[in-house]
């Protein structure tokens, strides 16, 4: 076989000479030669020939390696033997896919760096869709926010994820790719109680507090080939590891989550499936994984005295219902996903840090200013209908087709906020210092309705064409309501005075007055009305060895900046004797941002060789990424368009049978990815965007390796296991600007495992990050305080950092798994 070159210069172009595409990646992870049935396909005929794990990113069975497409999947036995409870850990393991952490329940995930290009939970505000879309069990659960749910990964199936735009099966949504969470299910032809599953978890963070987790599994088969139950429960508490000095509380970021799940599954005939979900969940942390920016990571303390009290609640309920008819399969799917996310900050005795707040706000009374709690509650409500209808006909074509309904309801509601002050205070006068928003509610409702269909002719029992399109009409009406504008203050008087603050008189101002005088509507409409294509080829050069190339686009909608954001940037024309003019104008042209898209495309080998002992497969990509939405600051966070984002990579995957007990992987990727265009993003030209900036959160290179043995020990009725892995993620920056201080240092994680396998338990020792490399894995700034940009020795520019997100220290532990 011969392997294809390809210039990046211009895109993905083989030379003529080259007689097979070498271009594609997806995602191998390797798993043990005994895998779960319903998981992996095994040759039943040699032990020594690798598994690879069935997915349905097609709505058909198939492994990762029958399809033309970048898929990567974890399956259960990884997940259960690698200790897999995080989704940081999955990224980890899975080149092309990043995600800037801010801690539990805080994850954005970018796949081959398409990302929301945002600093922090500005995404937050529910004006940002989701670039990279989300399901479990078929559900979709990306929130309108960037702050991302993470599942608990006992008793998970598989992990799928799709790399590049997956526009057409899974929606607008899936501008950079999709995640698919699968749970396991009962098992049918079993009797009674079975299947039962029971595992603990306690280990030890270094510097830090004890973690314990405790699950519990099991299935109940009420009528045999015909309906069963499983139902999952899981407890976890993290003690913390980061001291928050100011307040003398040790390990202050805790973690604490409850959730459960139950699935029904109702099979009668041959015909006909039907499988029910409902799951819950309910998440408590205290502070976050937030340090002091000042000193080394290591130092794991937060002296700014500022504890957050967060709770993160879900539900989800599904039912999926399929009938065979032969040659073709109709699936309804019927599912709501709701999460409420509760975030308080609150008041500390730090009256130094209230005065620093004035001039990080631009208010022209910085010296007479304080500050006032804050609650963020972000409620998403999330209704999904899809039918689909997937043929198997025994000729050349076959399609996949369907409808989708969703419609999301999410409030996004800032109970206070940031107070500064004159005397007396009075909004309108553009010659005081004034109150920041409080009190106001943002309701987000989207209503979006989609057909699709994907067409798979075989031209050849070599050559397959695919081609398919989904419409997608999308409507989202934006409301800002609240009662006033400073009421807080009068919330909290008593709490000011203790700490001997001014309290001047505040004139309450509604936002409709706030609307009026600086001409911003309260309600906005808009309107996505686009079709989304999607192209490829297969072609089996031979019986193990297959080529393939895409070509796809997505696309997301634009929206409205916040009111209450709107008018708080206007702060910067402060003391302007055109101030009105200048405000009205400034609201004039950020009011809106533009919808965005992609278009990328792909080509890809995946091989097996040495008499399936070894897979390797190969991706290359090329993106053109138009009019990114992204984030800019003044005196507040705003959404904008910015310059269009180019994006080459490459991305390698490998698995080896060694033998019958040892298997081995290694994952590589590299990216190229820059702004094409310079751009000012704010009146000050030290916040610009320069053309060749790299986009945010995106590392040039990444790669993990492992090796995993198993070997049995005829003495003890037990195999002997154990497993390494080390993953490396290369510098990357936190600002689309690539401040220098905002560059994050590379990352490299060593993880081992060692213990003892039975058939109805199993035991293990294991470290994470065993060689405690600790360092800044996201950083906070306000560029939008001119005073924290100063000029380097190099003639450019850099940036304070007020805040830094550590990743976790070494973590030693034992699990102890009872299987019945």
């Amino acid at each position: 076989m011969k392997f294809c070159e390809f210039s990046l210069a211009r895109g993905l172009k083989m030379t003529a000479s080259a007689s097979a595409l070498c271009a594609l990646s997806v995602a191998i992870v390797p798993t043990t030669a005994a895998q779960e049935p319903d998981t992996n396909t095994v040759e039943e005929d040699a032990e020594r020939k690798l598994s690879t794990v069935t997915v349905t990113s097609r709505f058909r069975e198939e492994t990762v390696q029958d399809i033309g497409a970048s898929i990567a999947a974890i399956g259960s036995d990884t997940l259960e033997d690698q200790n897999i409870n995080d989704f940081d850990e999955i990224t980890s393991r899975i080149v092309g896919l990043d995600a800037f952490d801010r801690g539990p329940n805080q994850n954005d995930p970018a796949l081959r760096g398409i990302g929301n290009n945002n600093v922090s939970s500005v995404s937050d505000s529910g004006r940002f869709s989701p670039v990279v879309a989300q399901f479990f069990d078929d559900i979709p659960v990306s929130s309108a926010t960037g702050s991302q749910k993470d599942f608990s990964m006992f008793d998970i199936d598989r992990v799928e994820v799709l790399r590049g735009p997956q526009p057409t099966l899974f929606g607008e949504g899936a501008v950079g790719g999709a995640i698919r969470f699968f749970s396991r299910n009962p098992d049918l032809a079993a009797t009674g109680l079975n299947d039962s599953v029971f595992q603990a978890d306690i280990s030890q963070v270094e510097d830090g507090s004890a973690n314990y987790t405790m699950s519990g599994a099991t299935s109940l088969t009420l009528v045999p080939d015909v309906l069963a139950l499983r139902g999952v429960v899981n407890y976890r508490e993290d003690g913390g590891f980061i001291d928050y000095s100011a307040l003398g509380i040790e390990d202050g970021n805790e973690y604490e989550s409850v959730n459960g799940r139950l699935i029904a599954l109702y099979e009668p005939n041959d015909e006909l499936n039907v499988r029910l979900i409902g799951m819950w969940g309910e998440d408590e942390s205290l502070g976050s994984n937030t340090v002091d920016s000042t000193l080394p990571p290591d130092a794991l303390s937060n002296r700014n005295g500022l504890v957050g009290f967060v709770t993160d609640d879900y539900a989800m309920y599904s039912a999926a219902i399929e009938y065979d008819f032969g040659p073709i399969a109709v699936t309804s799917i019927t599912s709501n996903y709701q999460r409420d996310y509760d975030a308080l900050a609150d008041l500390v005795v730090l009256t130094e840090l209230f005065n620093g707040l004035g001039f990080a706000f631009g208010l022209t009374n910085a010296g007479n200013f304080t500050a006032a709690p804050t609650l963020q509650a972000v409620d998403d409500d999330l209704f999904s209908q899809e039918f689909r209808f997937v043929s198997d006909f025994e000729g050349p074509l076959n399609f996949v087709a369907g409808l989708n309904y969703q419609e999301i309801e999410s409030n996004v509601d800032t109970e206070f906020s940031i107070i500064g002050f004159g005397d007396p205070i009075d909004f309108l006068d553009p010659s005081q210092a004034s109150s920041l928003f409080t009190d106001s509610v943002d309701e987000i409702e989207t209503e979006q309705i989609s057909g699709f269909a994907e067409l798979t002719w075989d031209v050849s029992d070599r050559f397959r064409l695919i081609g398919g399109a989904r419409y997608v009409r999308e409507e989202i009406n934006v409301t800002t309501t609240g009662d006033s504008v400073g009421s807080a203050l009068a919330d909290f008087t008593g709490d000011l005075t203790l700490l001997a603050l001014p309290i001047p008189p505040l004139r309450r101002v509604t936002l409709e007055e706030t609307g009026a005088a600086f001409q911003v509507p309260l309600s906005q409409e808009f309107t996505l009305d686009k079709v989304l294509p999607r192209a490829a080829f297969e072609y089996d050069l031979t019986d193990d060895a297959m080529v393939y190339g895409i070509v796809s686009t997505g696309a997301r909608s634009g929206n409205s900046n916040s009111t209450a954001n709107l008018a708080a940037n206007t702060a910067v024309f402060f003391g302007d004797p055109s101030f009105e003019s200048l405000a009205q104008s400034f609201v004039a042209e950020n009011i809106n941002f533009d919808q965005d898209e992609i278009l990328s495309t792909e080509l890809g080998l995946k091989s097996t060789w040495l008499d399936d002992t070894v897979i390797v497969n190969i991706a290359a990509y090329r993106s053109e990424y138009k009019d990114p939405q992204i984030t800019k600051t003044l005196t507040g966070n705003l959404q904008d368009n910015g310059p269009d984002i180019e994006n080459f990579g490459v991305e390698f995957e490998s698995a080896w049978q060694v033998n019958e007990n040892v298997n081995a992987y290694f994952n590589a990727a590299w990216q190229d990815s820059e702004f094409t265009e310079s751009q000012e993003l704010t009146p000050d030209p030290r916040t610009a965007i320069m053309a060749g900036n790299t986009p945010f959160n995106v590392p040039e290179w990444s790669f993990s390796t492992g090796a995993d043995l198993n070997y049995p020990l005829n003495t003890f009725d037990a195999d002997f296991v154990a497993g390494v892995s080390y993953s490396f993620t290369d510098a990357r920056f936190n600002s689309i600007q690539n401040f220098p201080s905002t560059e994050l240092e590379p990352l490299g994680l060593l993880n081992a495992r060692i213990g003892l396998d039975a058939e109805n338990w199993s035991l293990s020792l294991y470290g994470k990050n065993l060689t405690n490399e600790l360092e800044f894995v996201s950083v906070l700034y306000n560029e939008g305080n001119g005073a924290t940009i100063f000029a380097t020795p190099s003639g450019g520019f850099d940036i304070a950092i007020t805040d830094a997100s550590v990743n976790t220290p070494r973590t030693i532990g034992v699990q102890l798994t009872l299987r019945h």
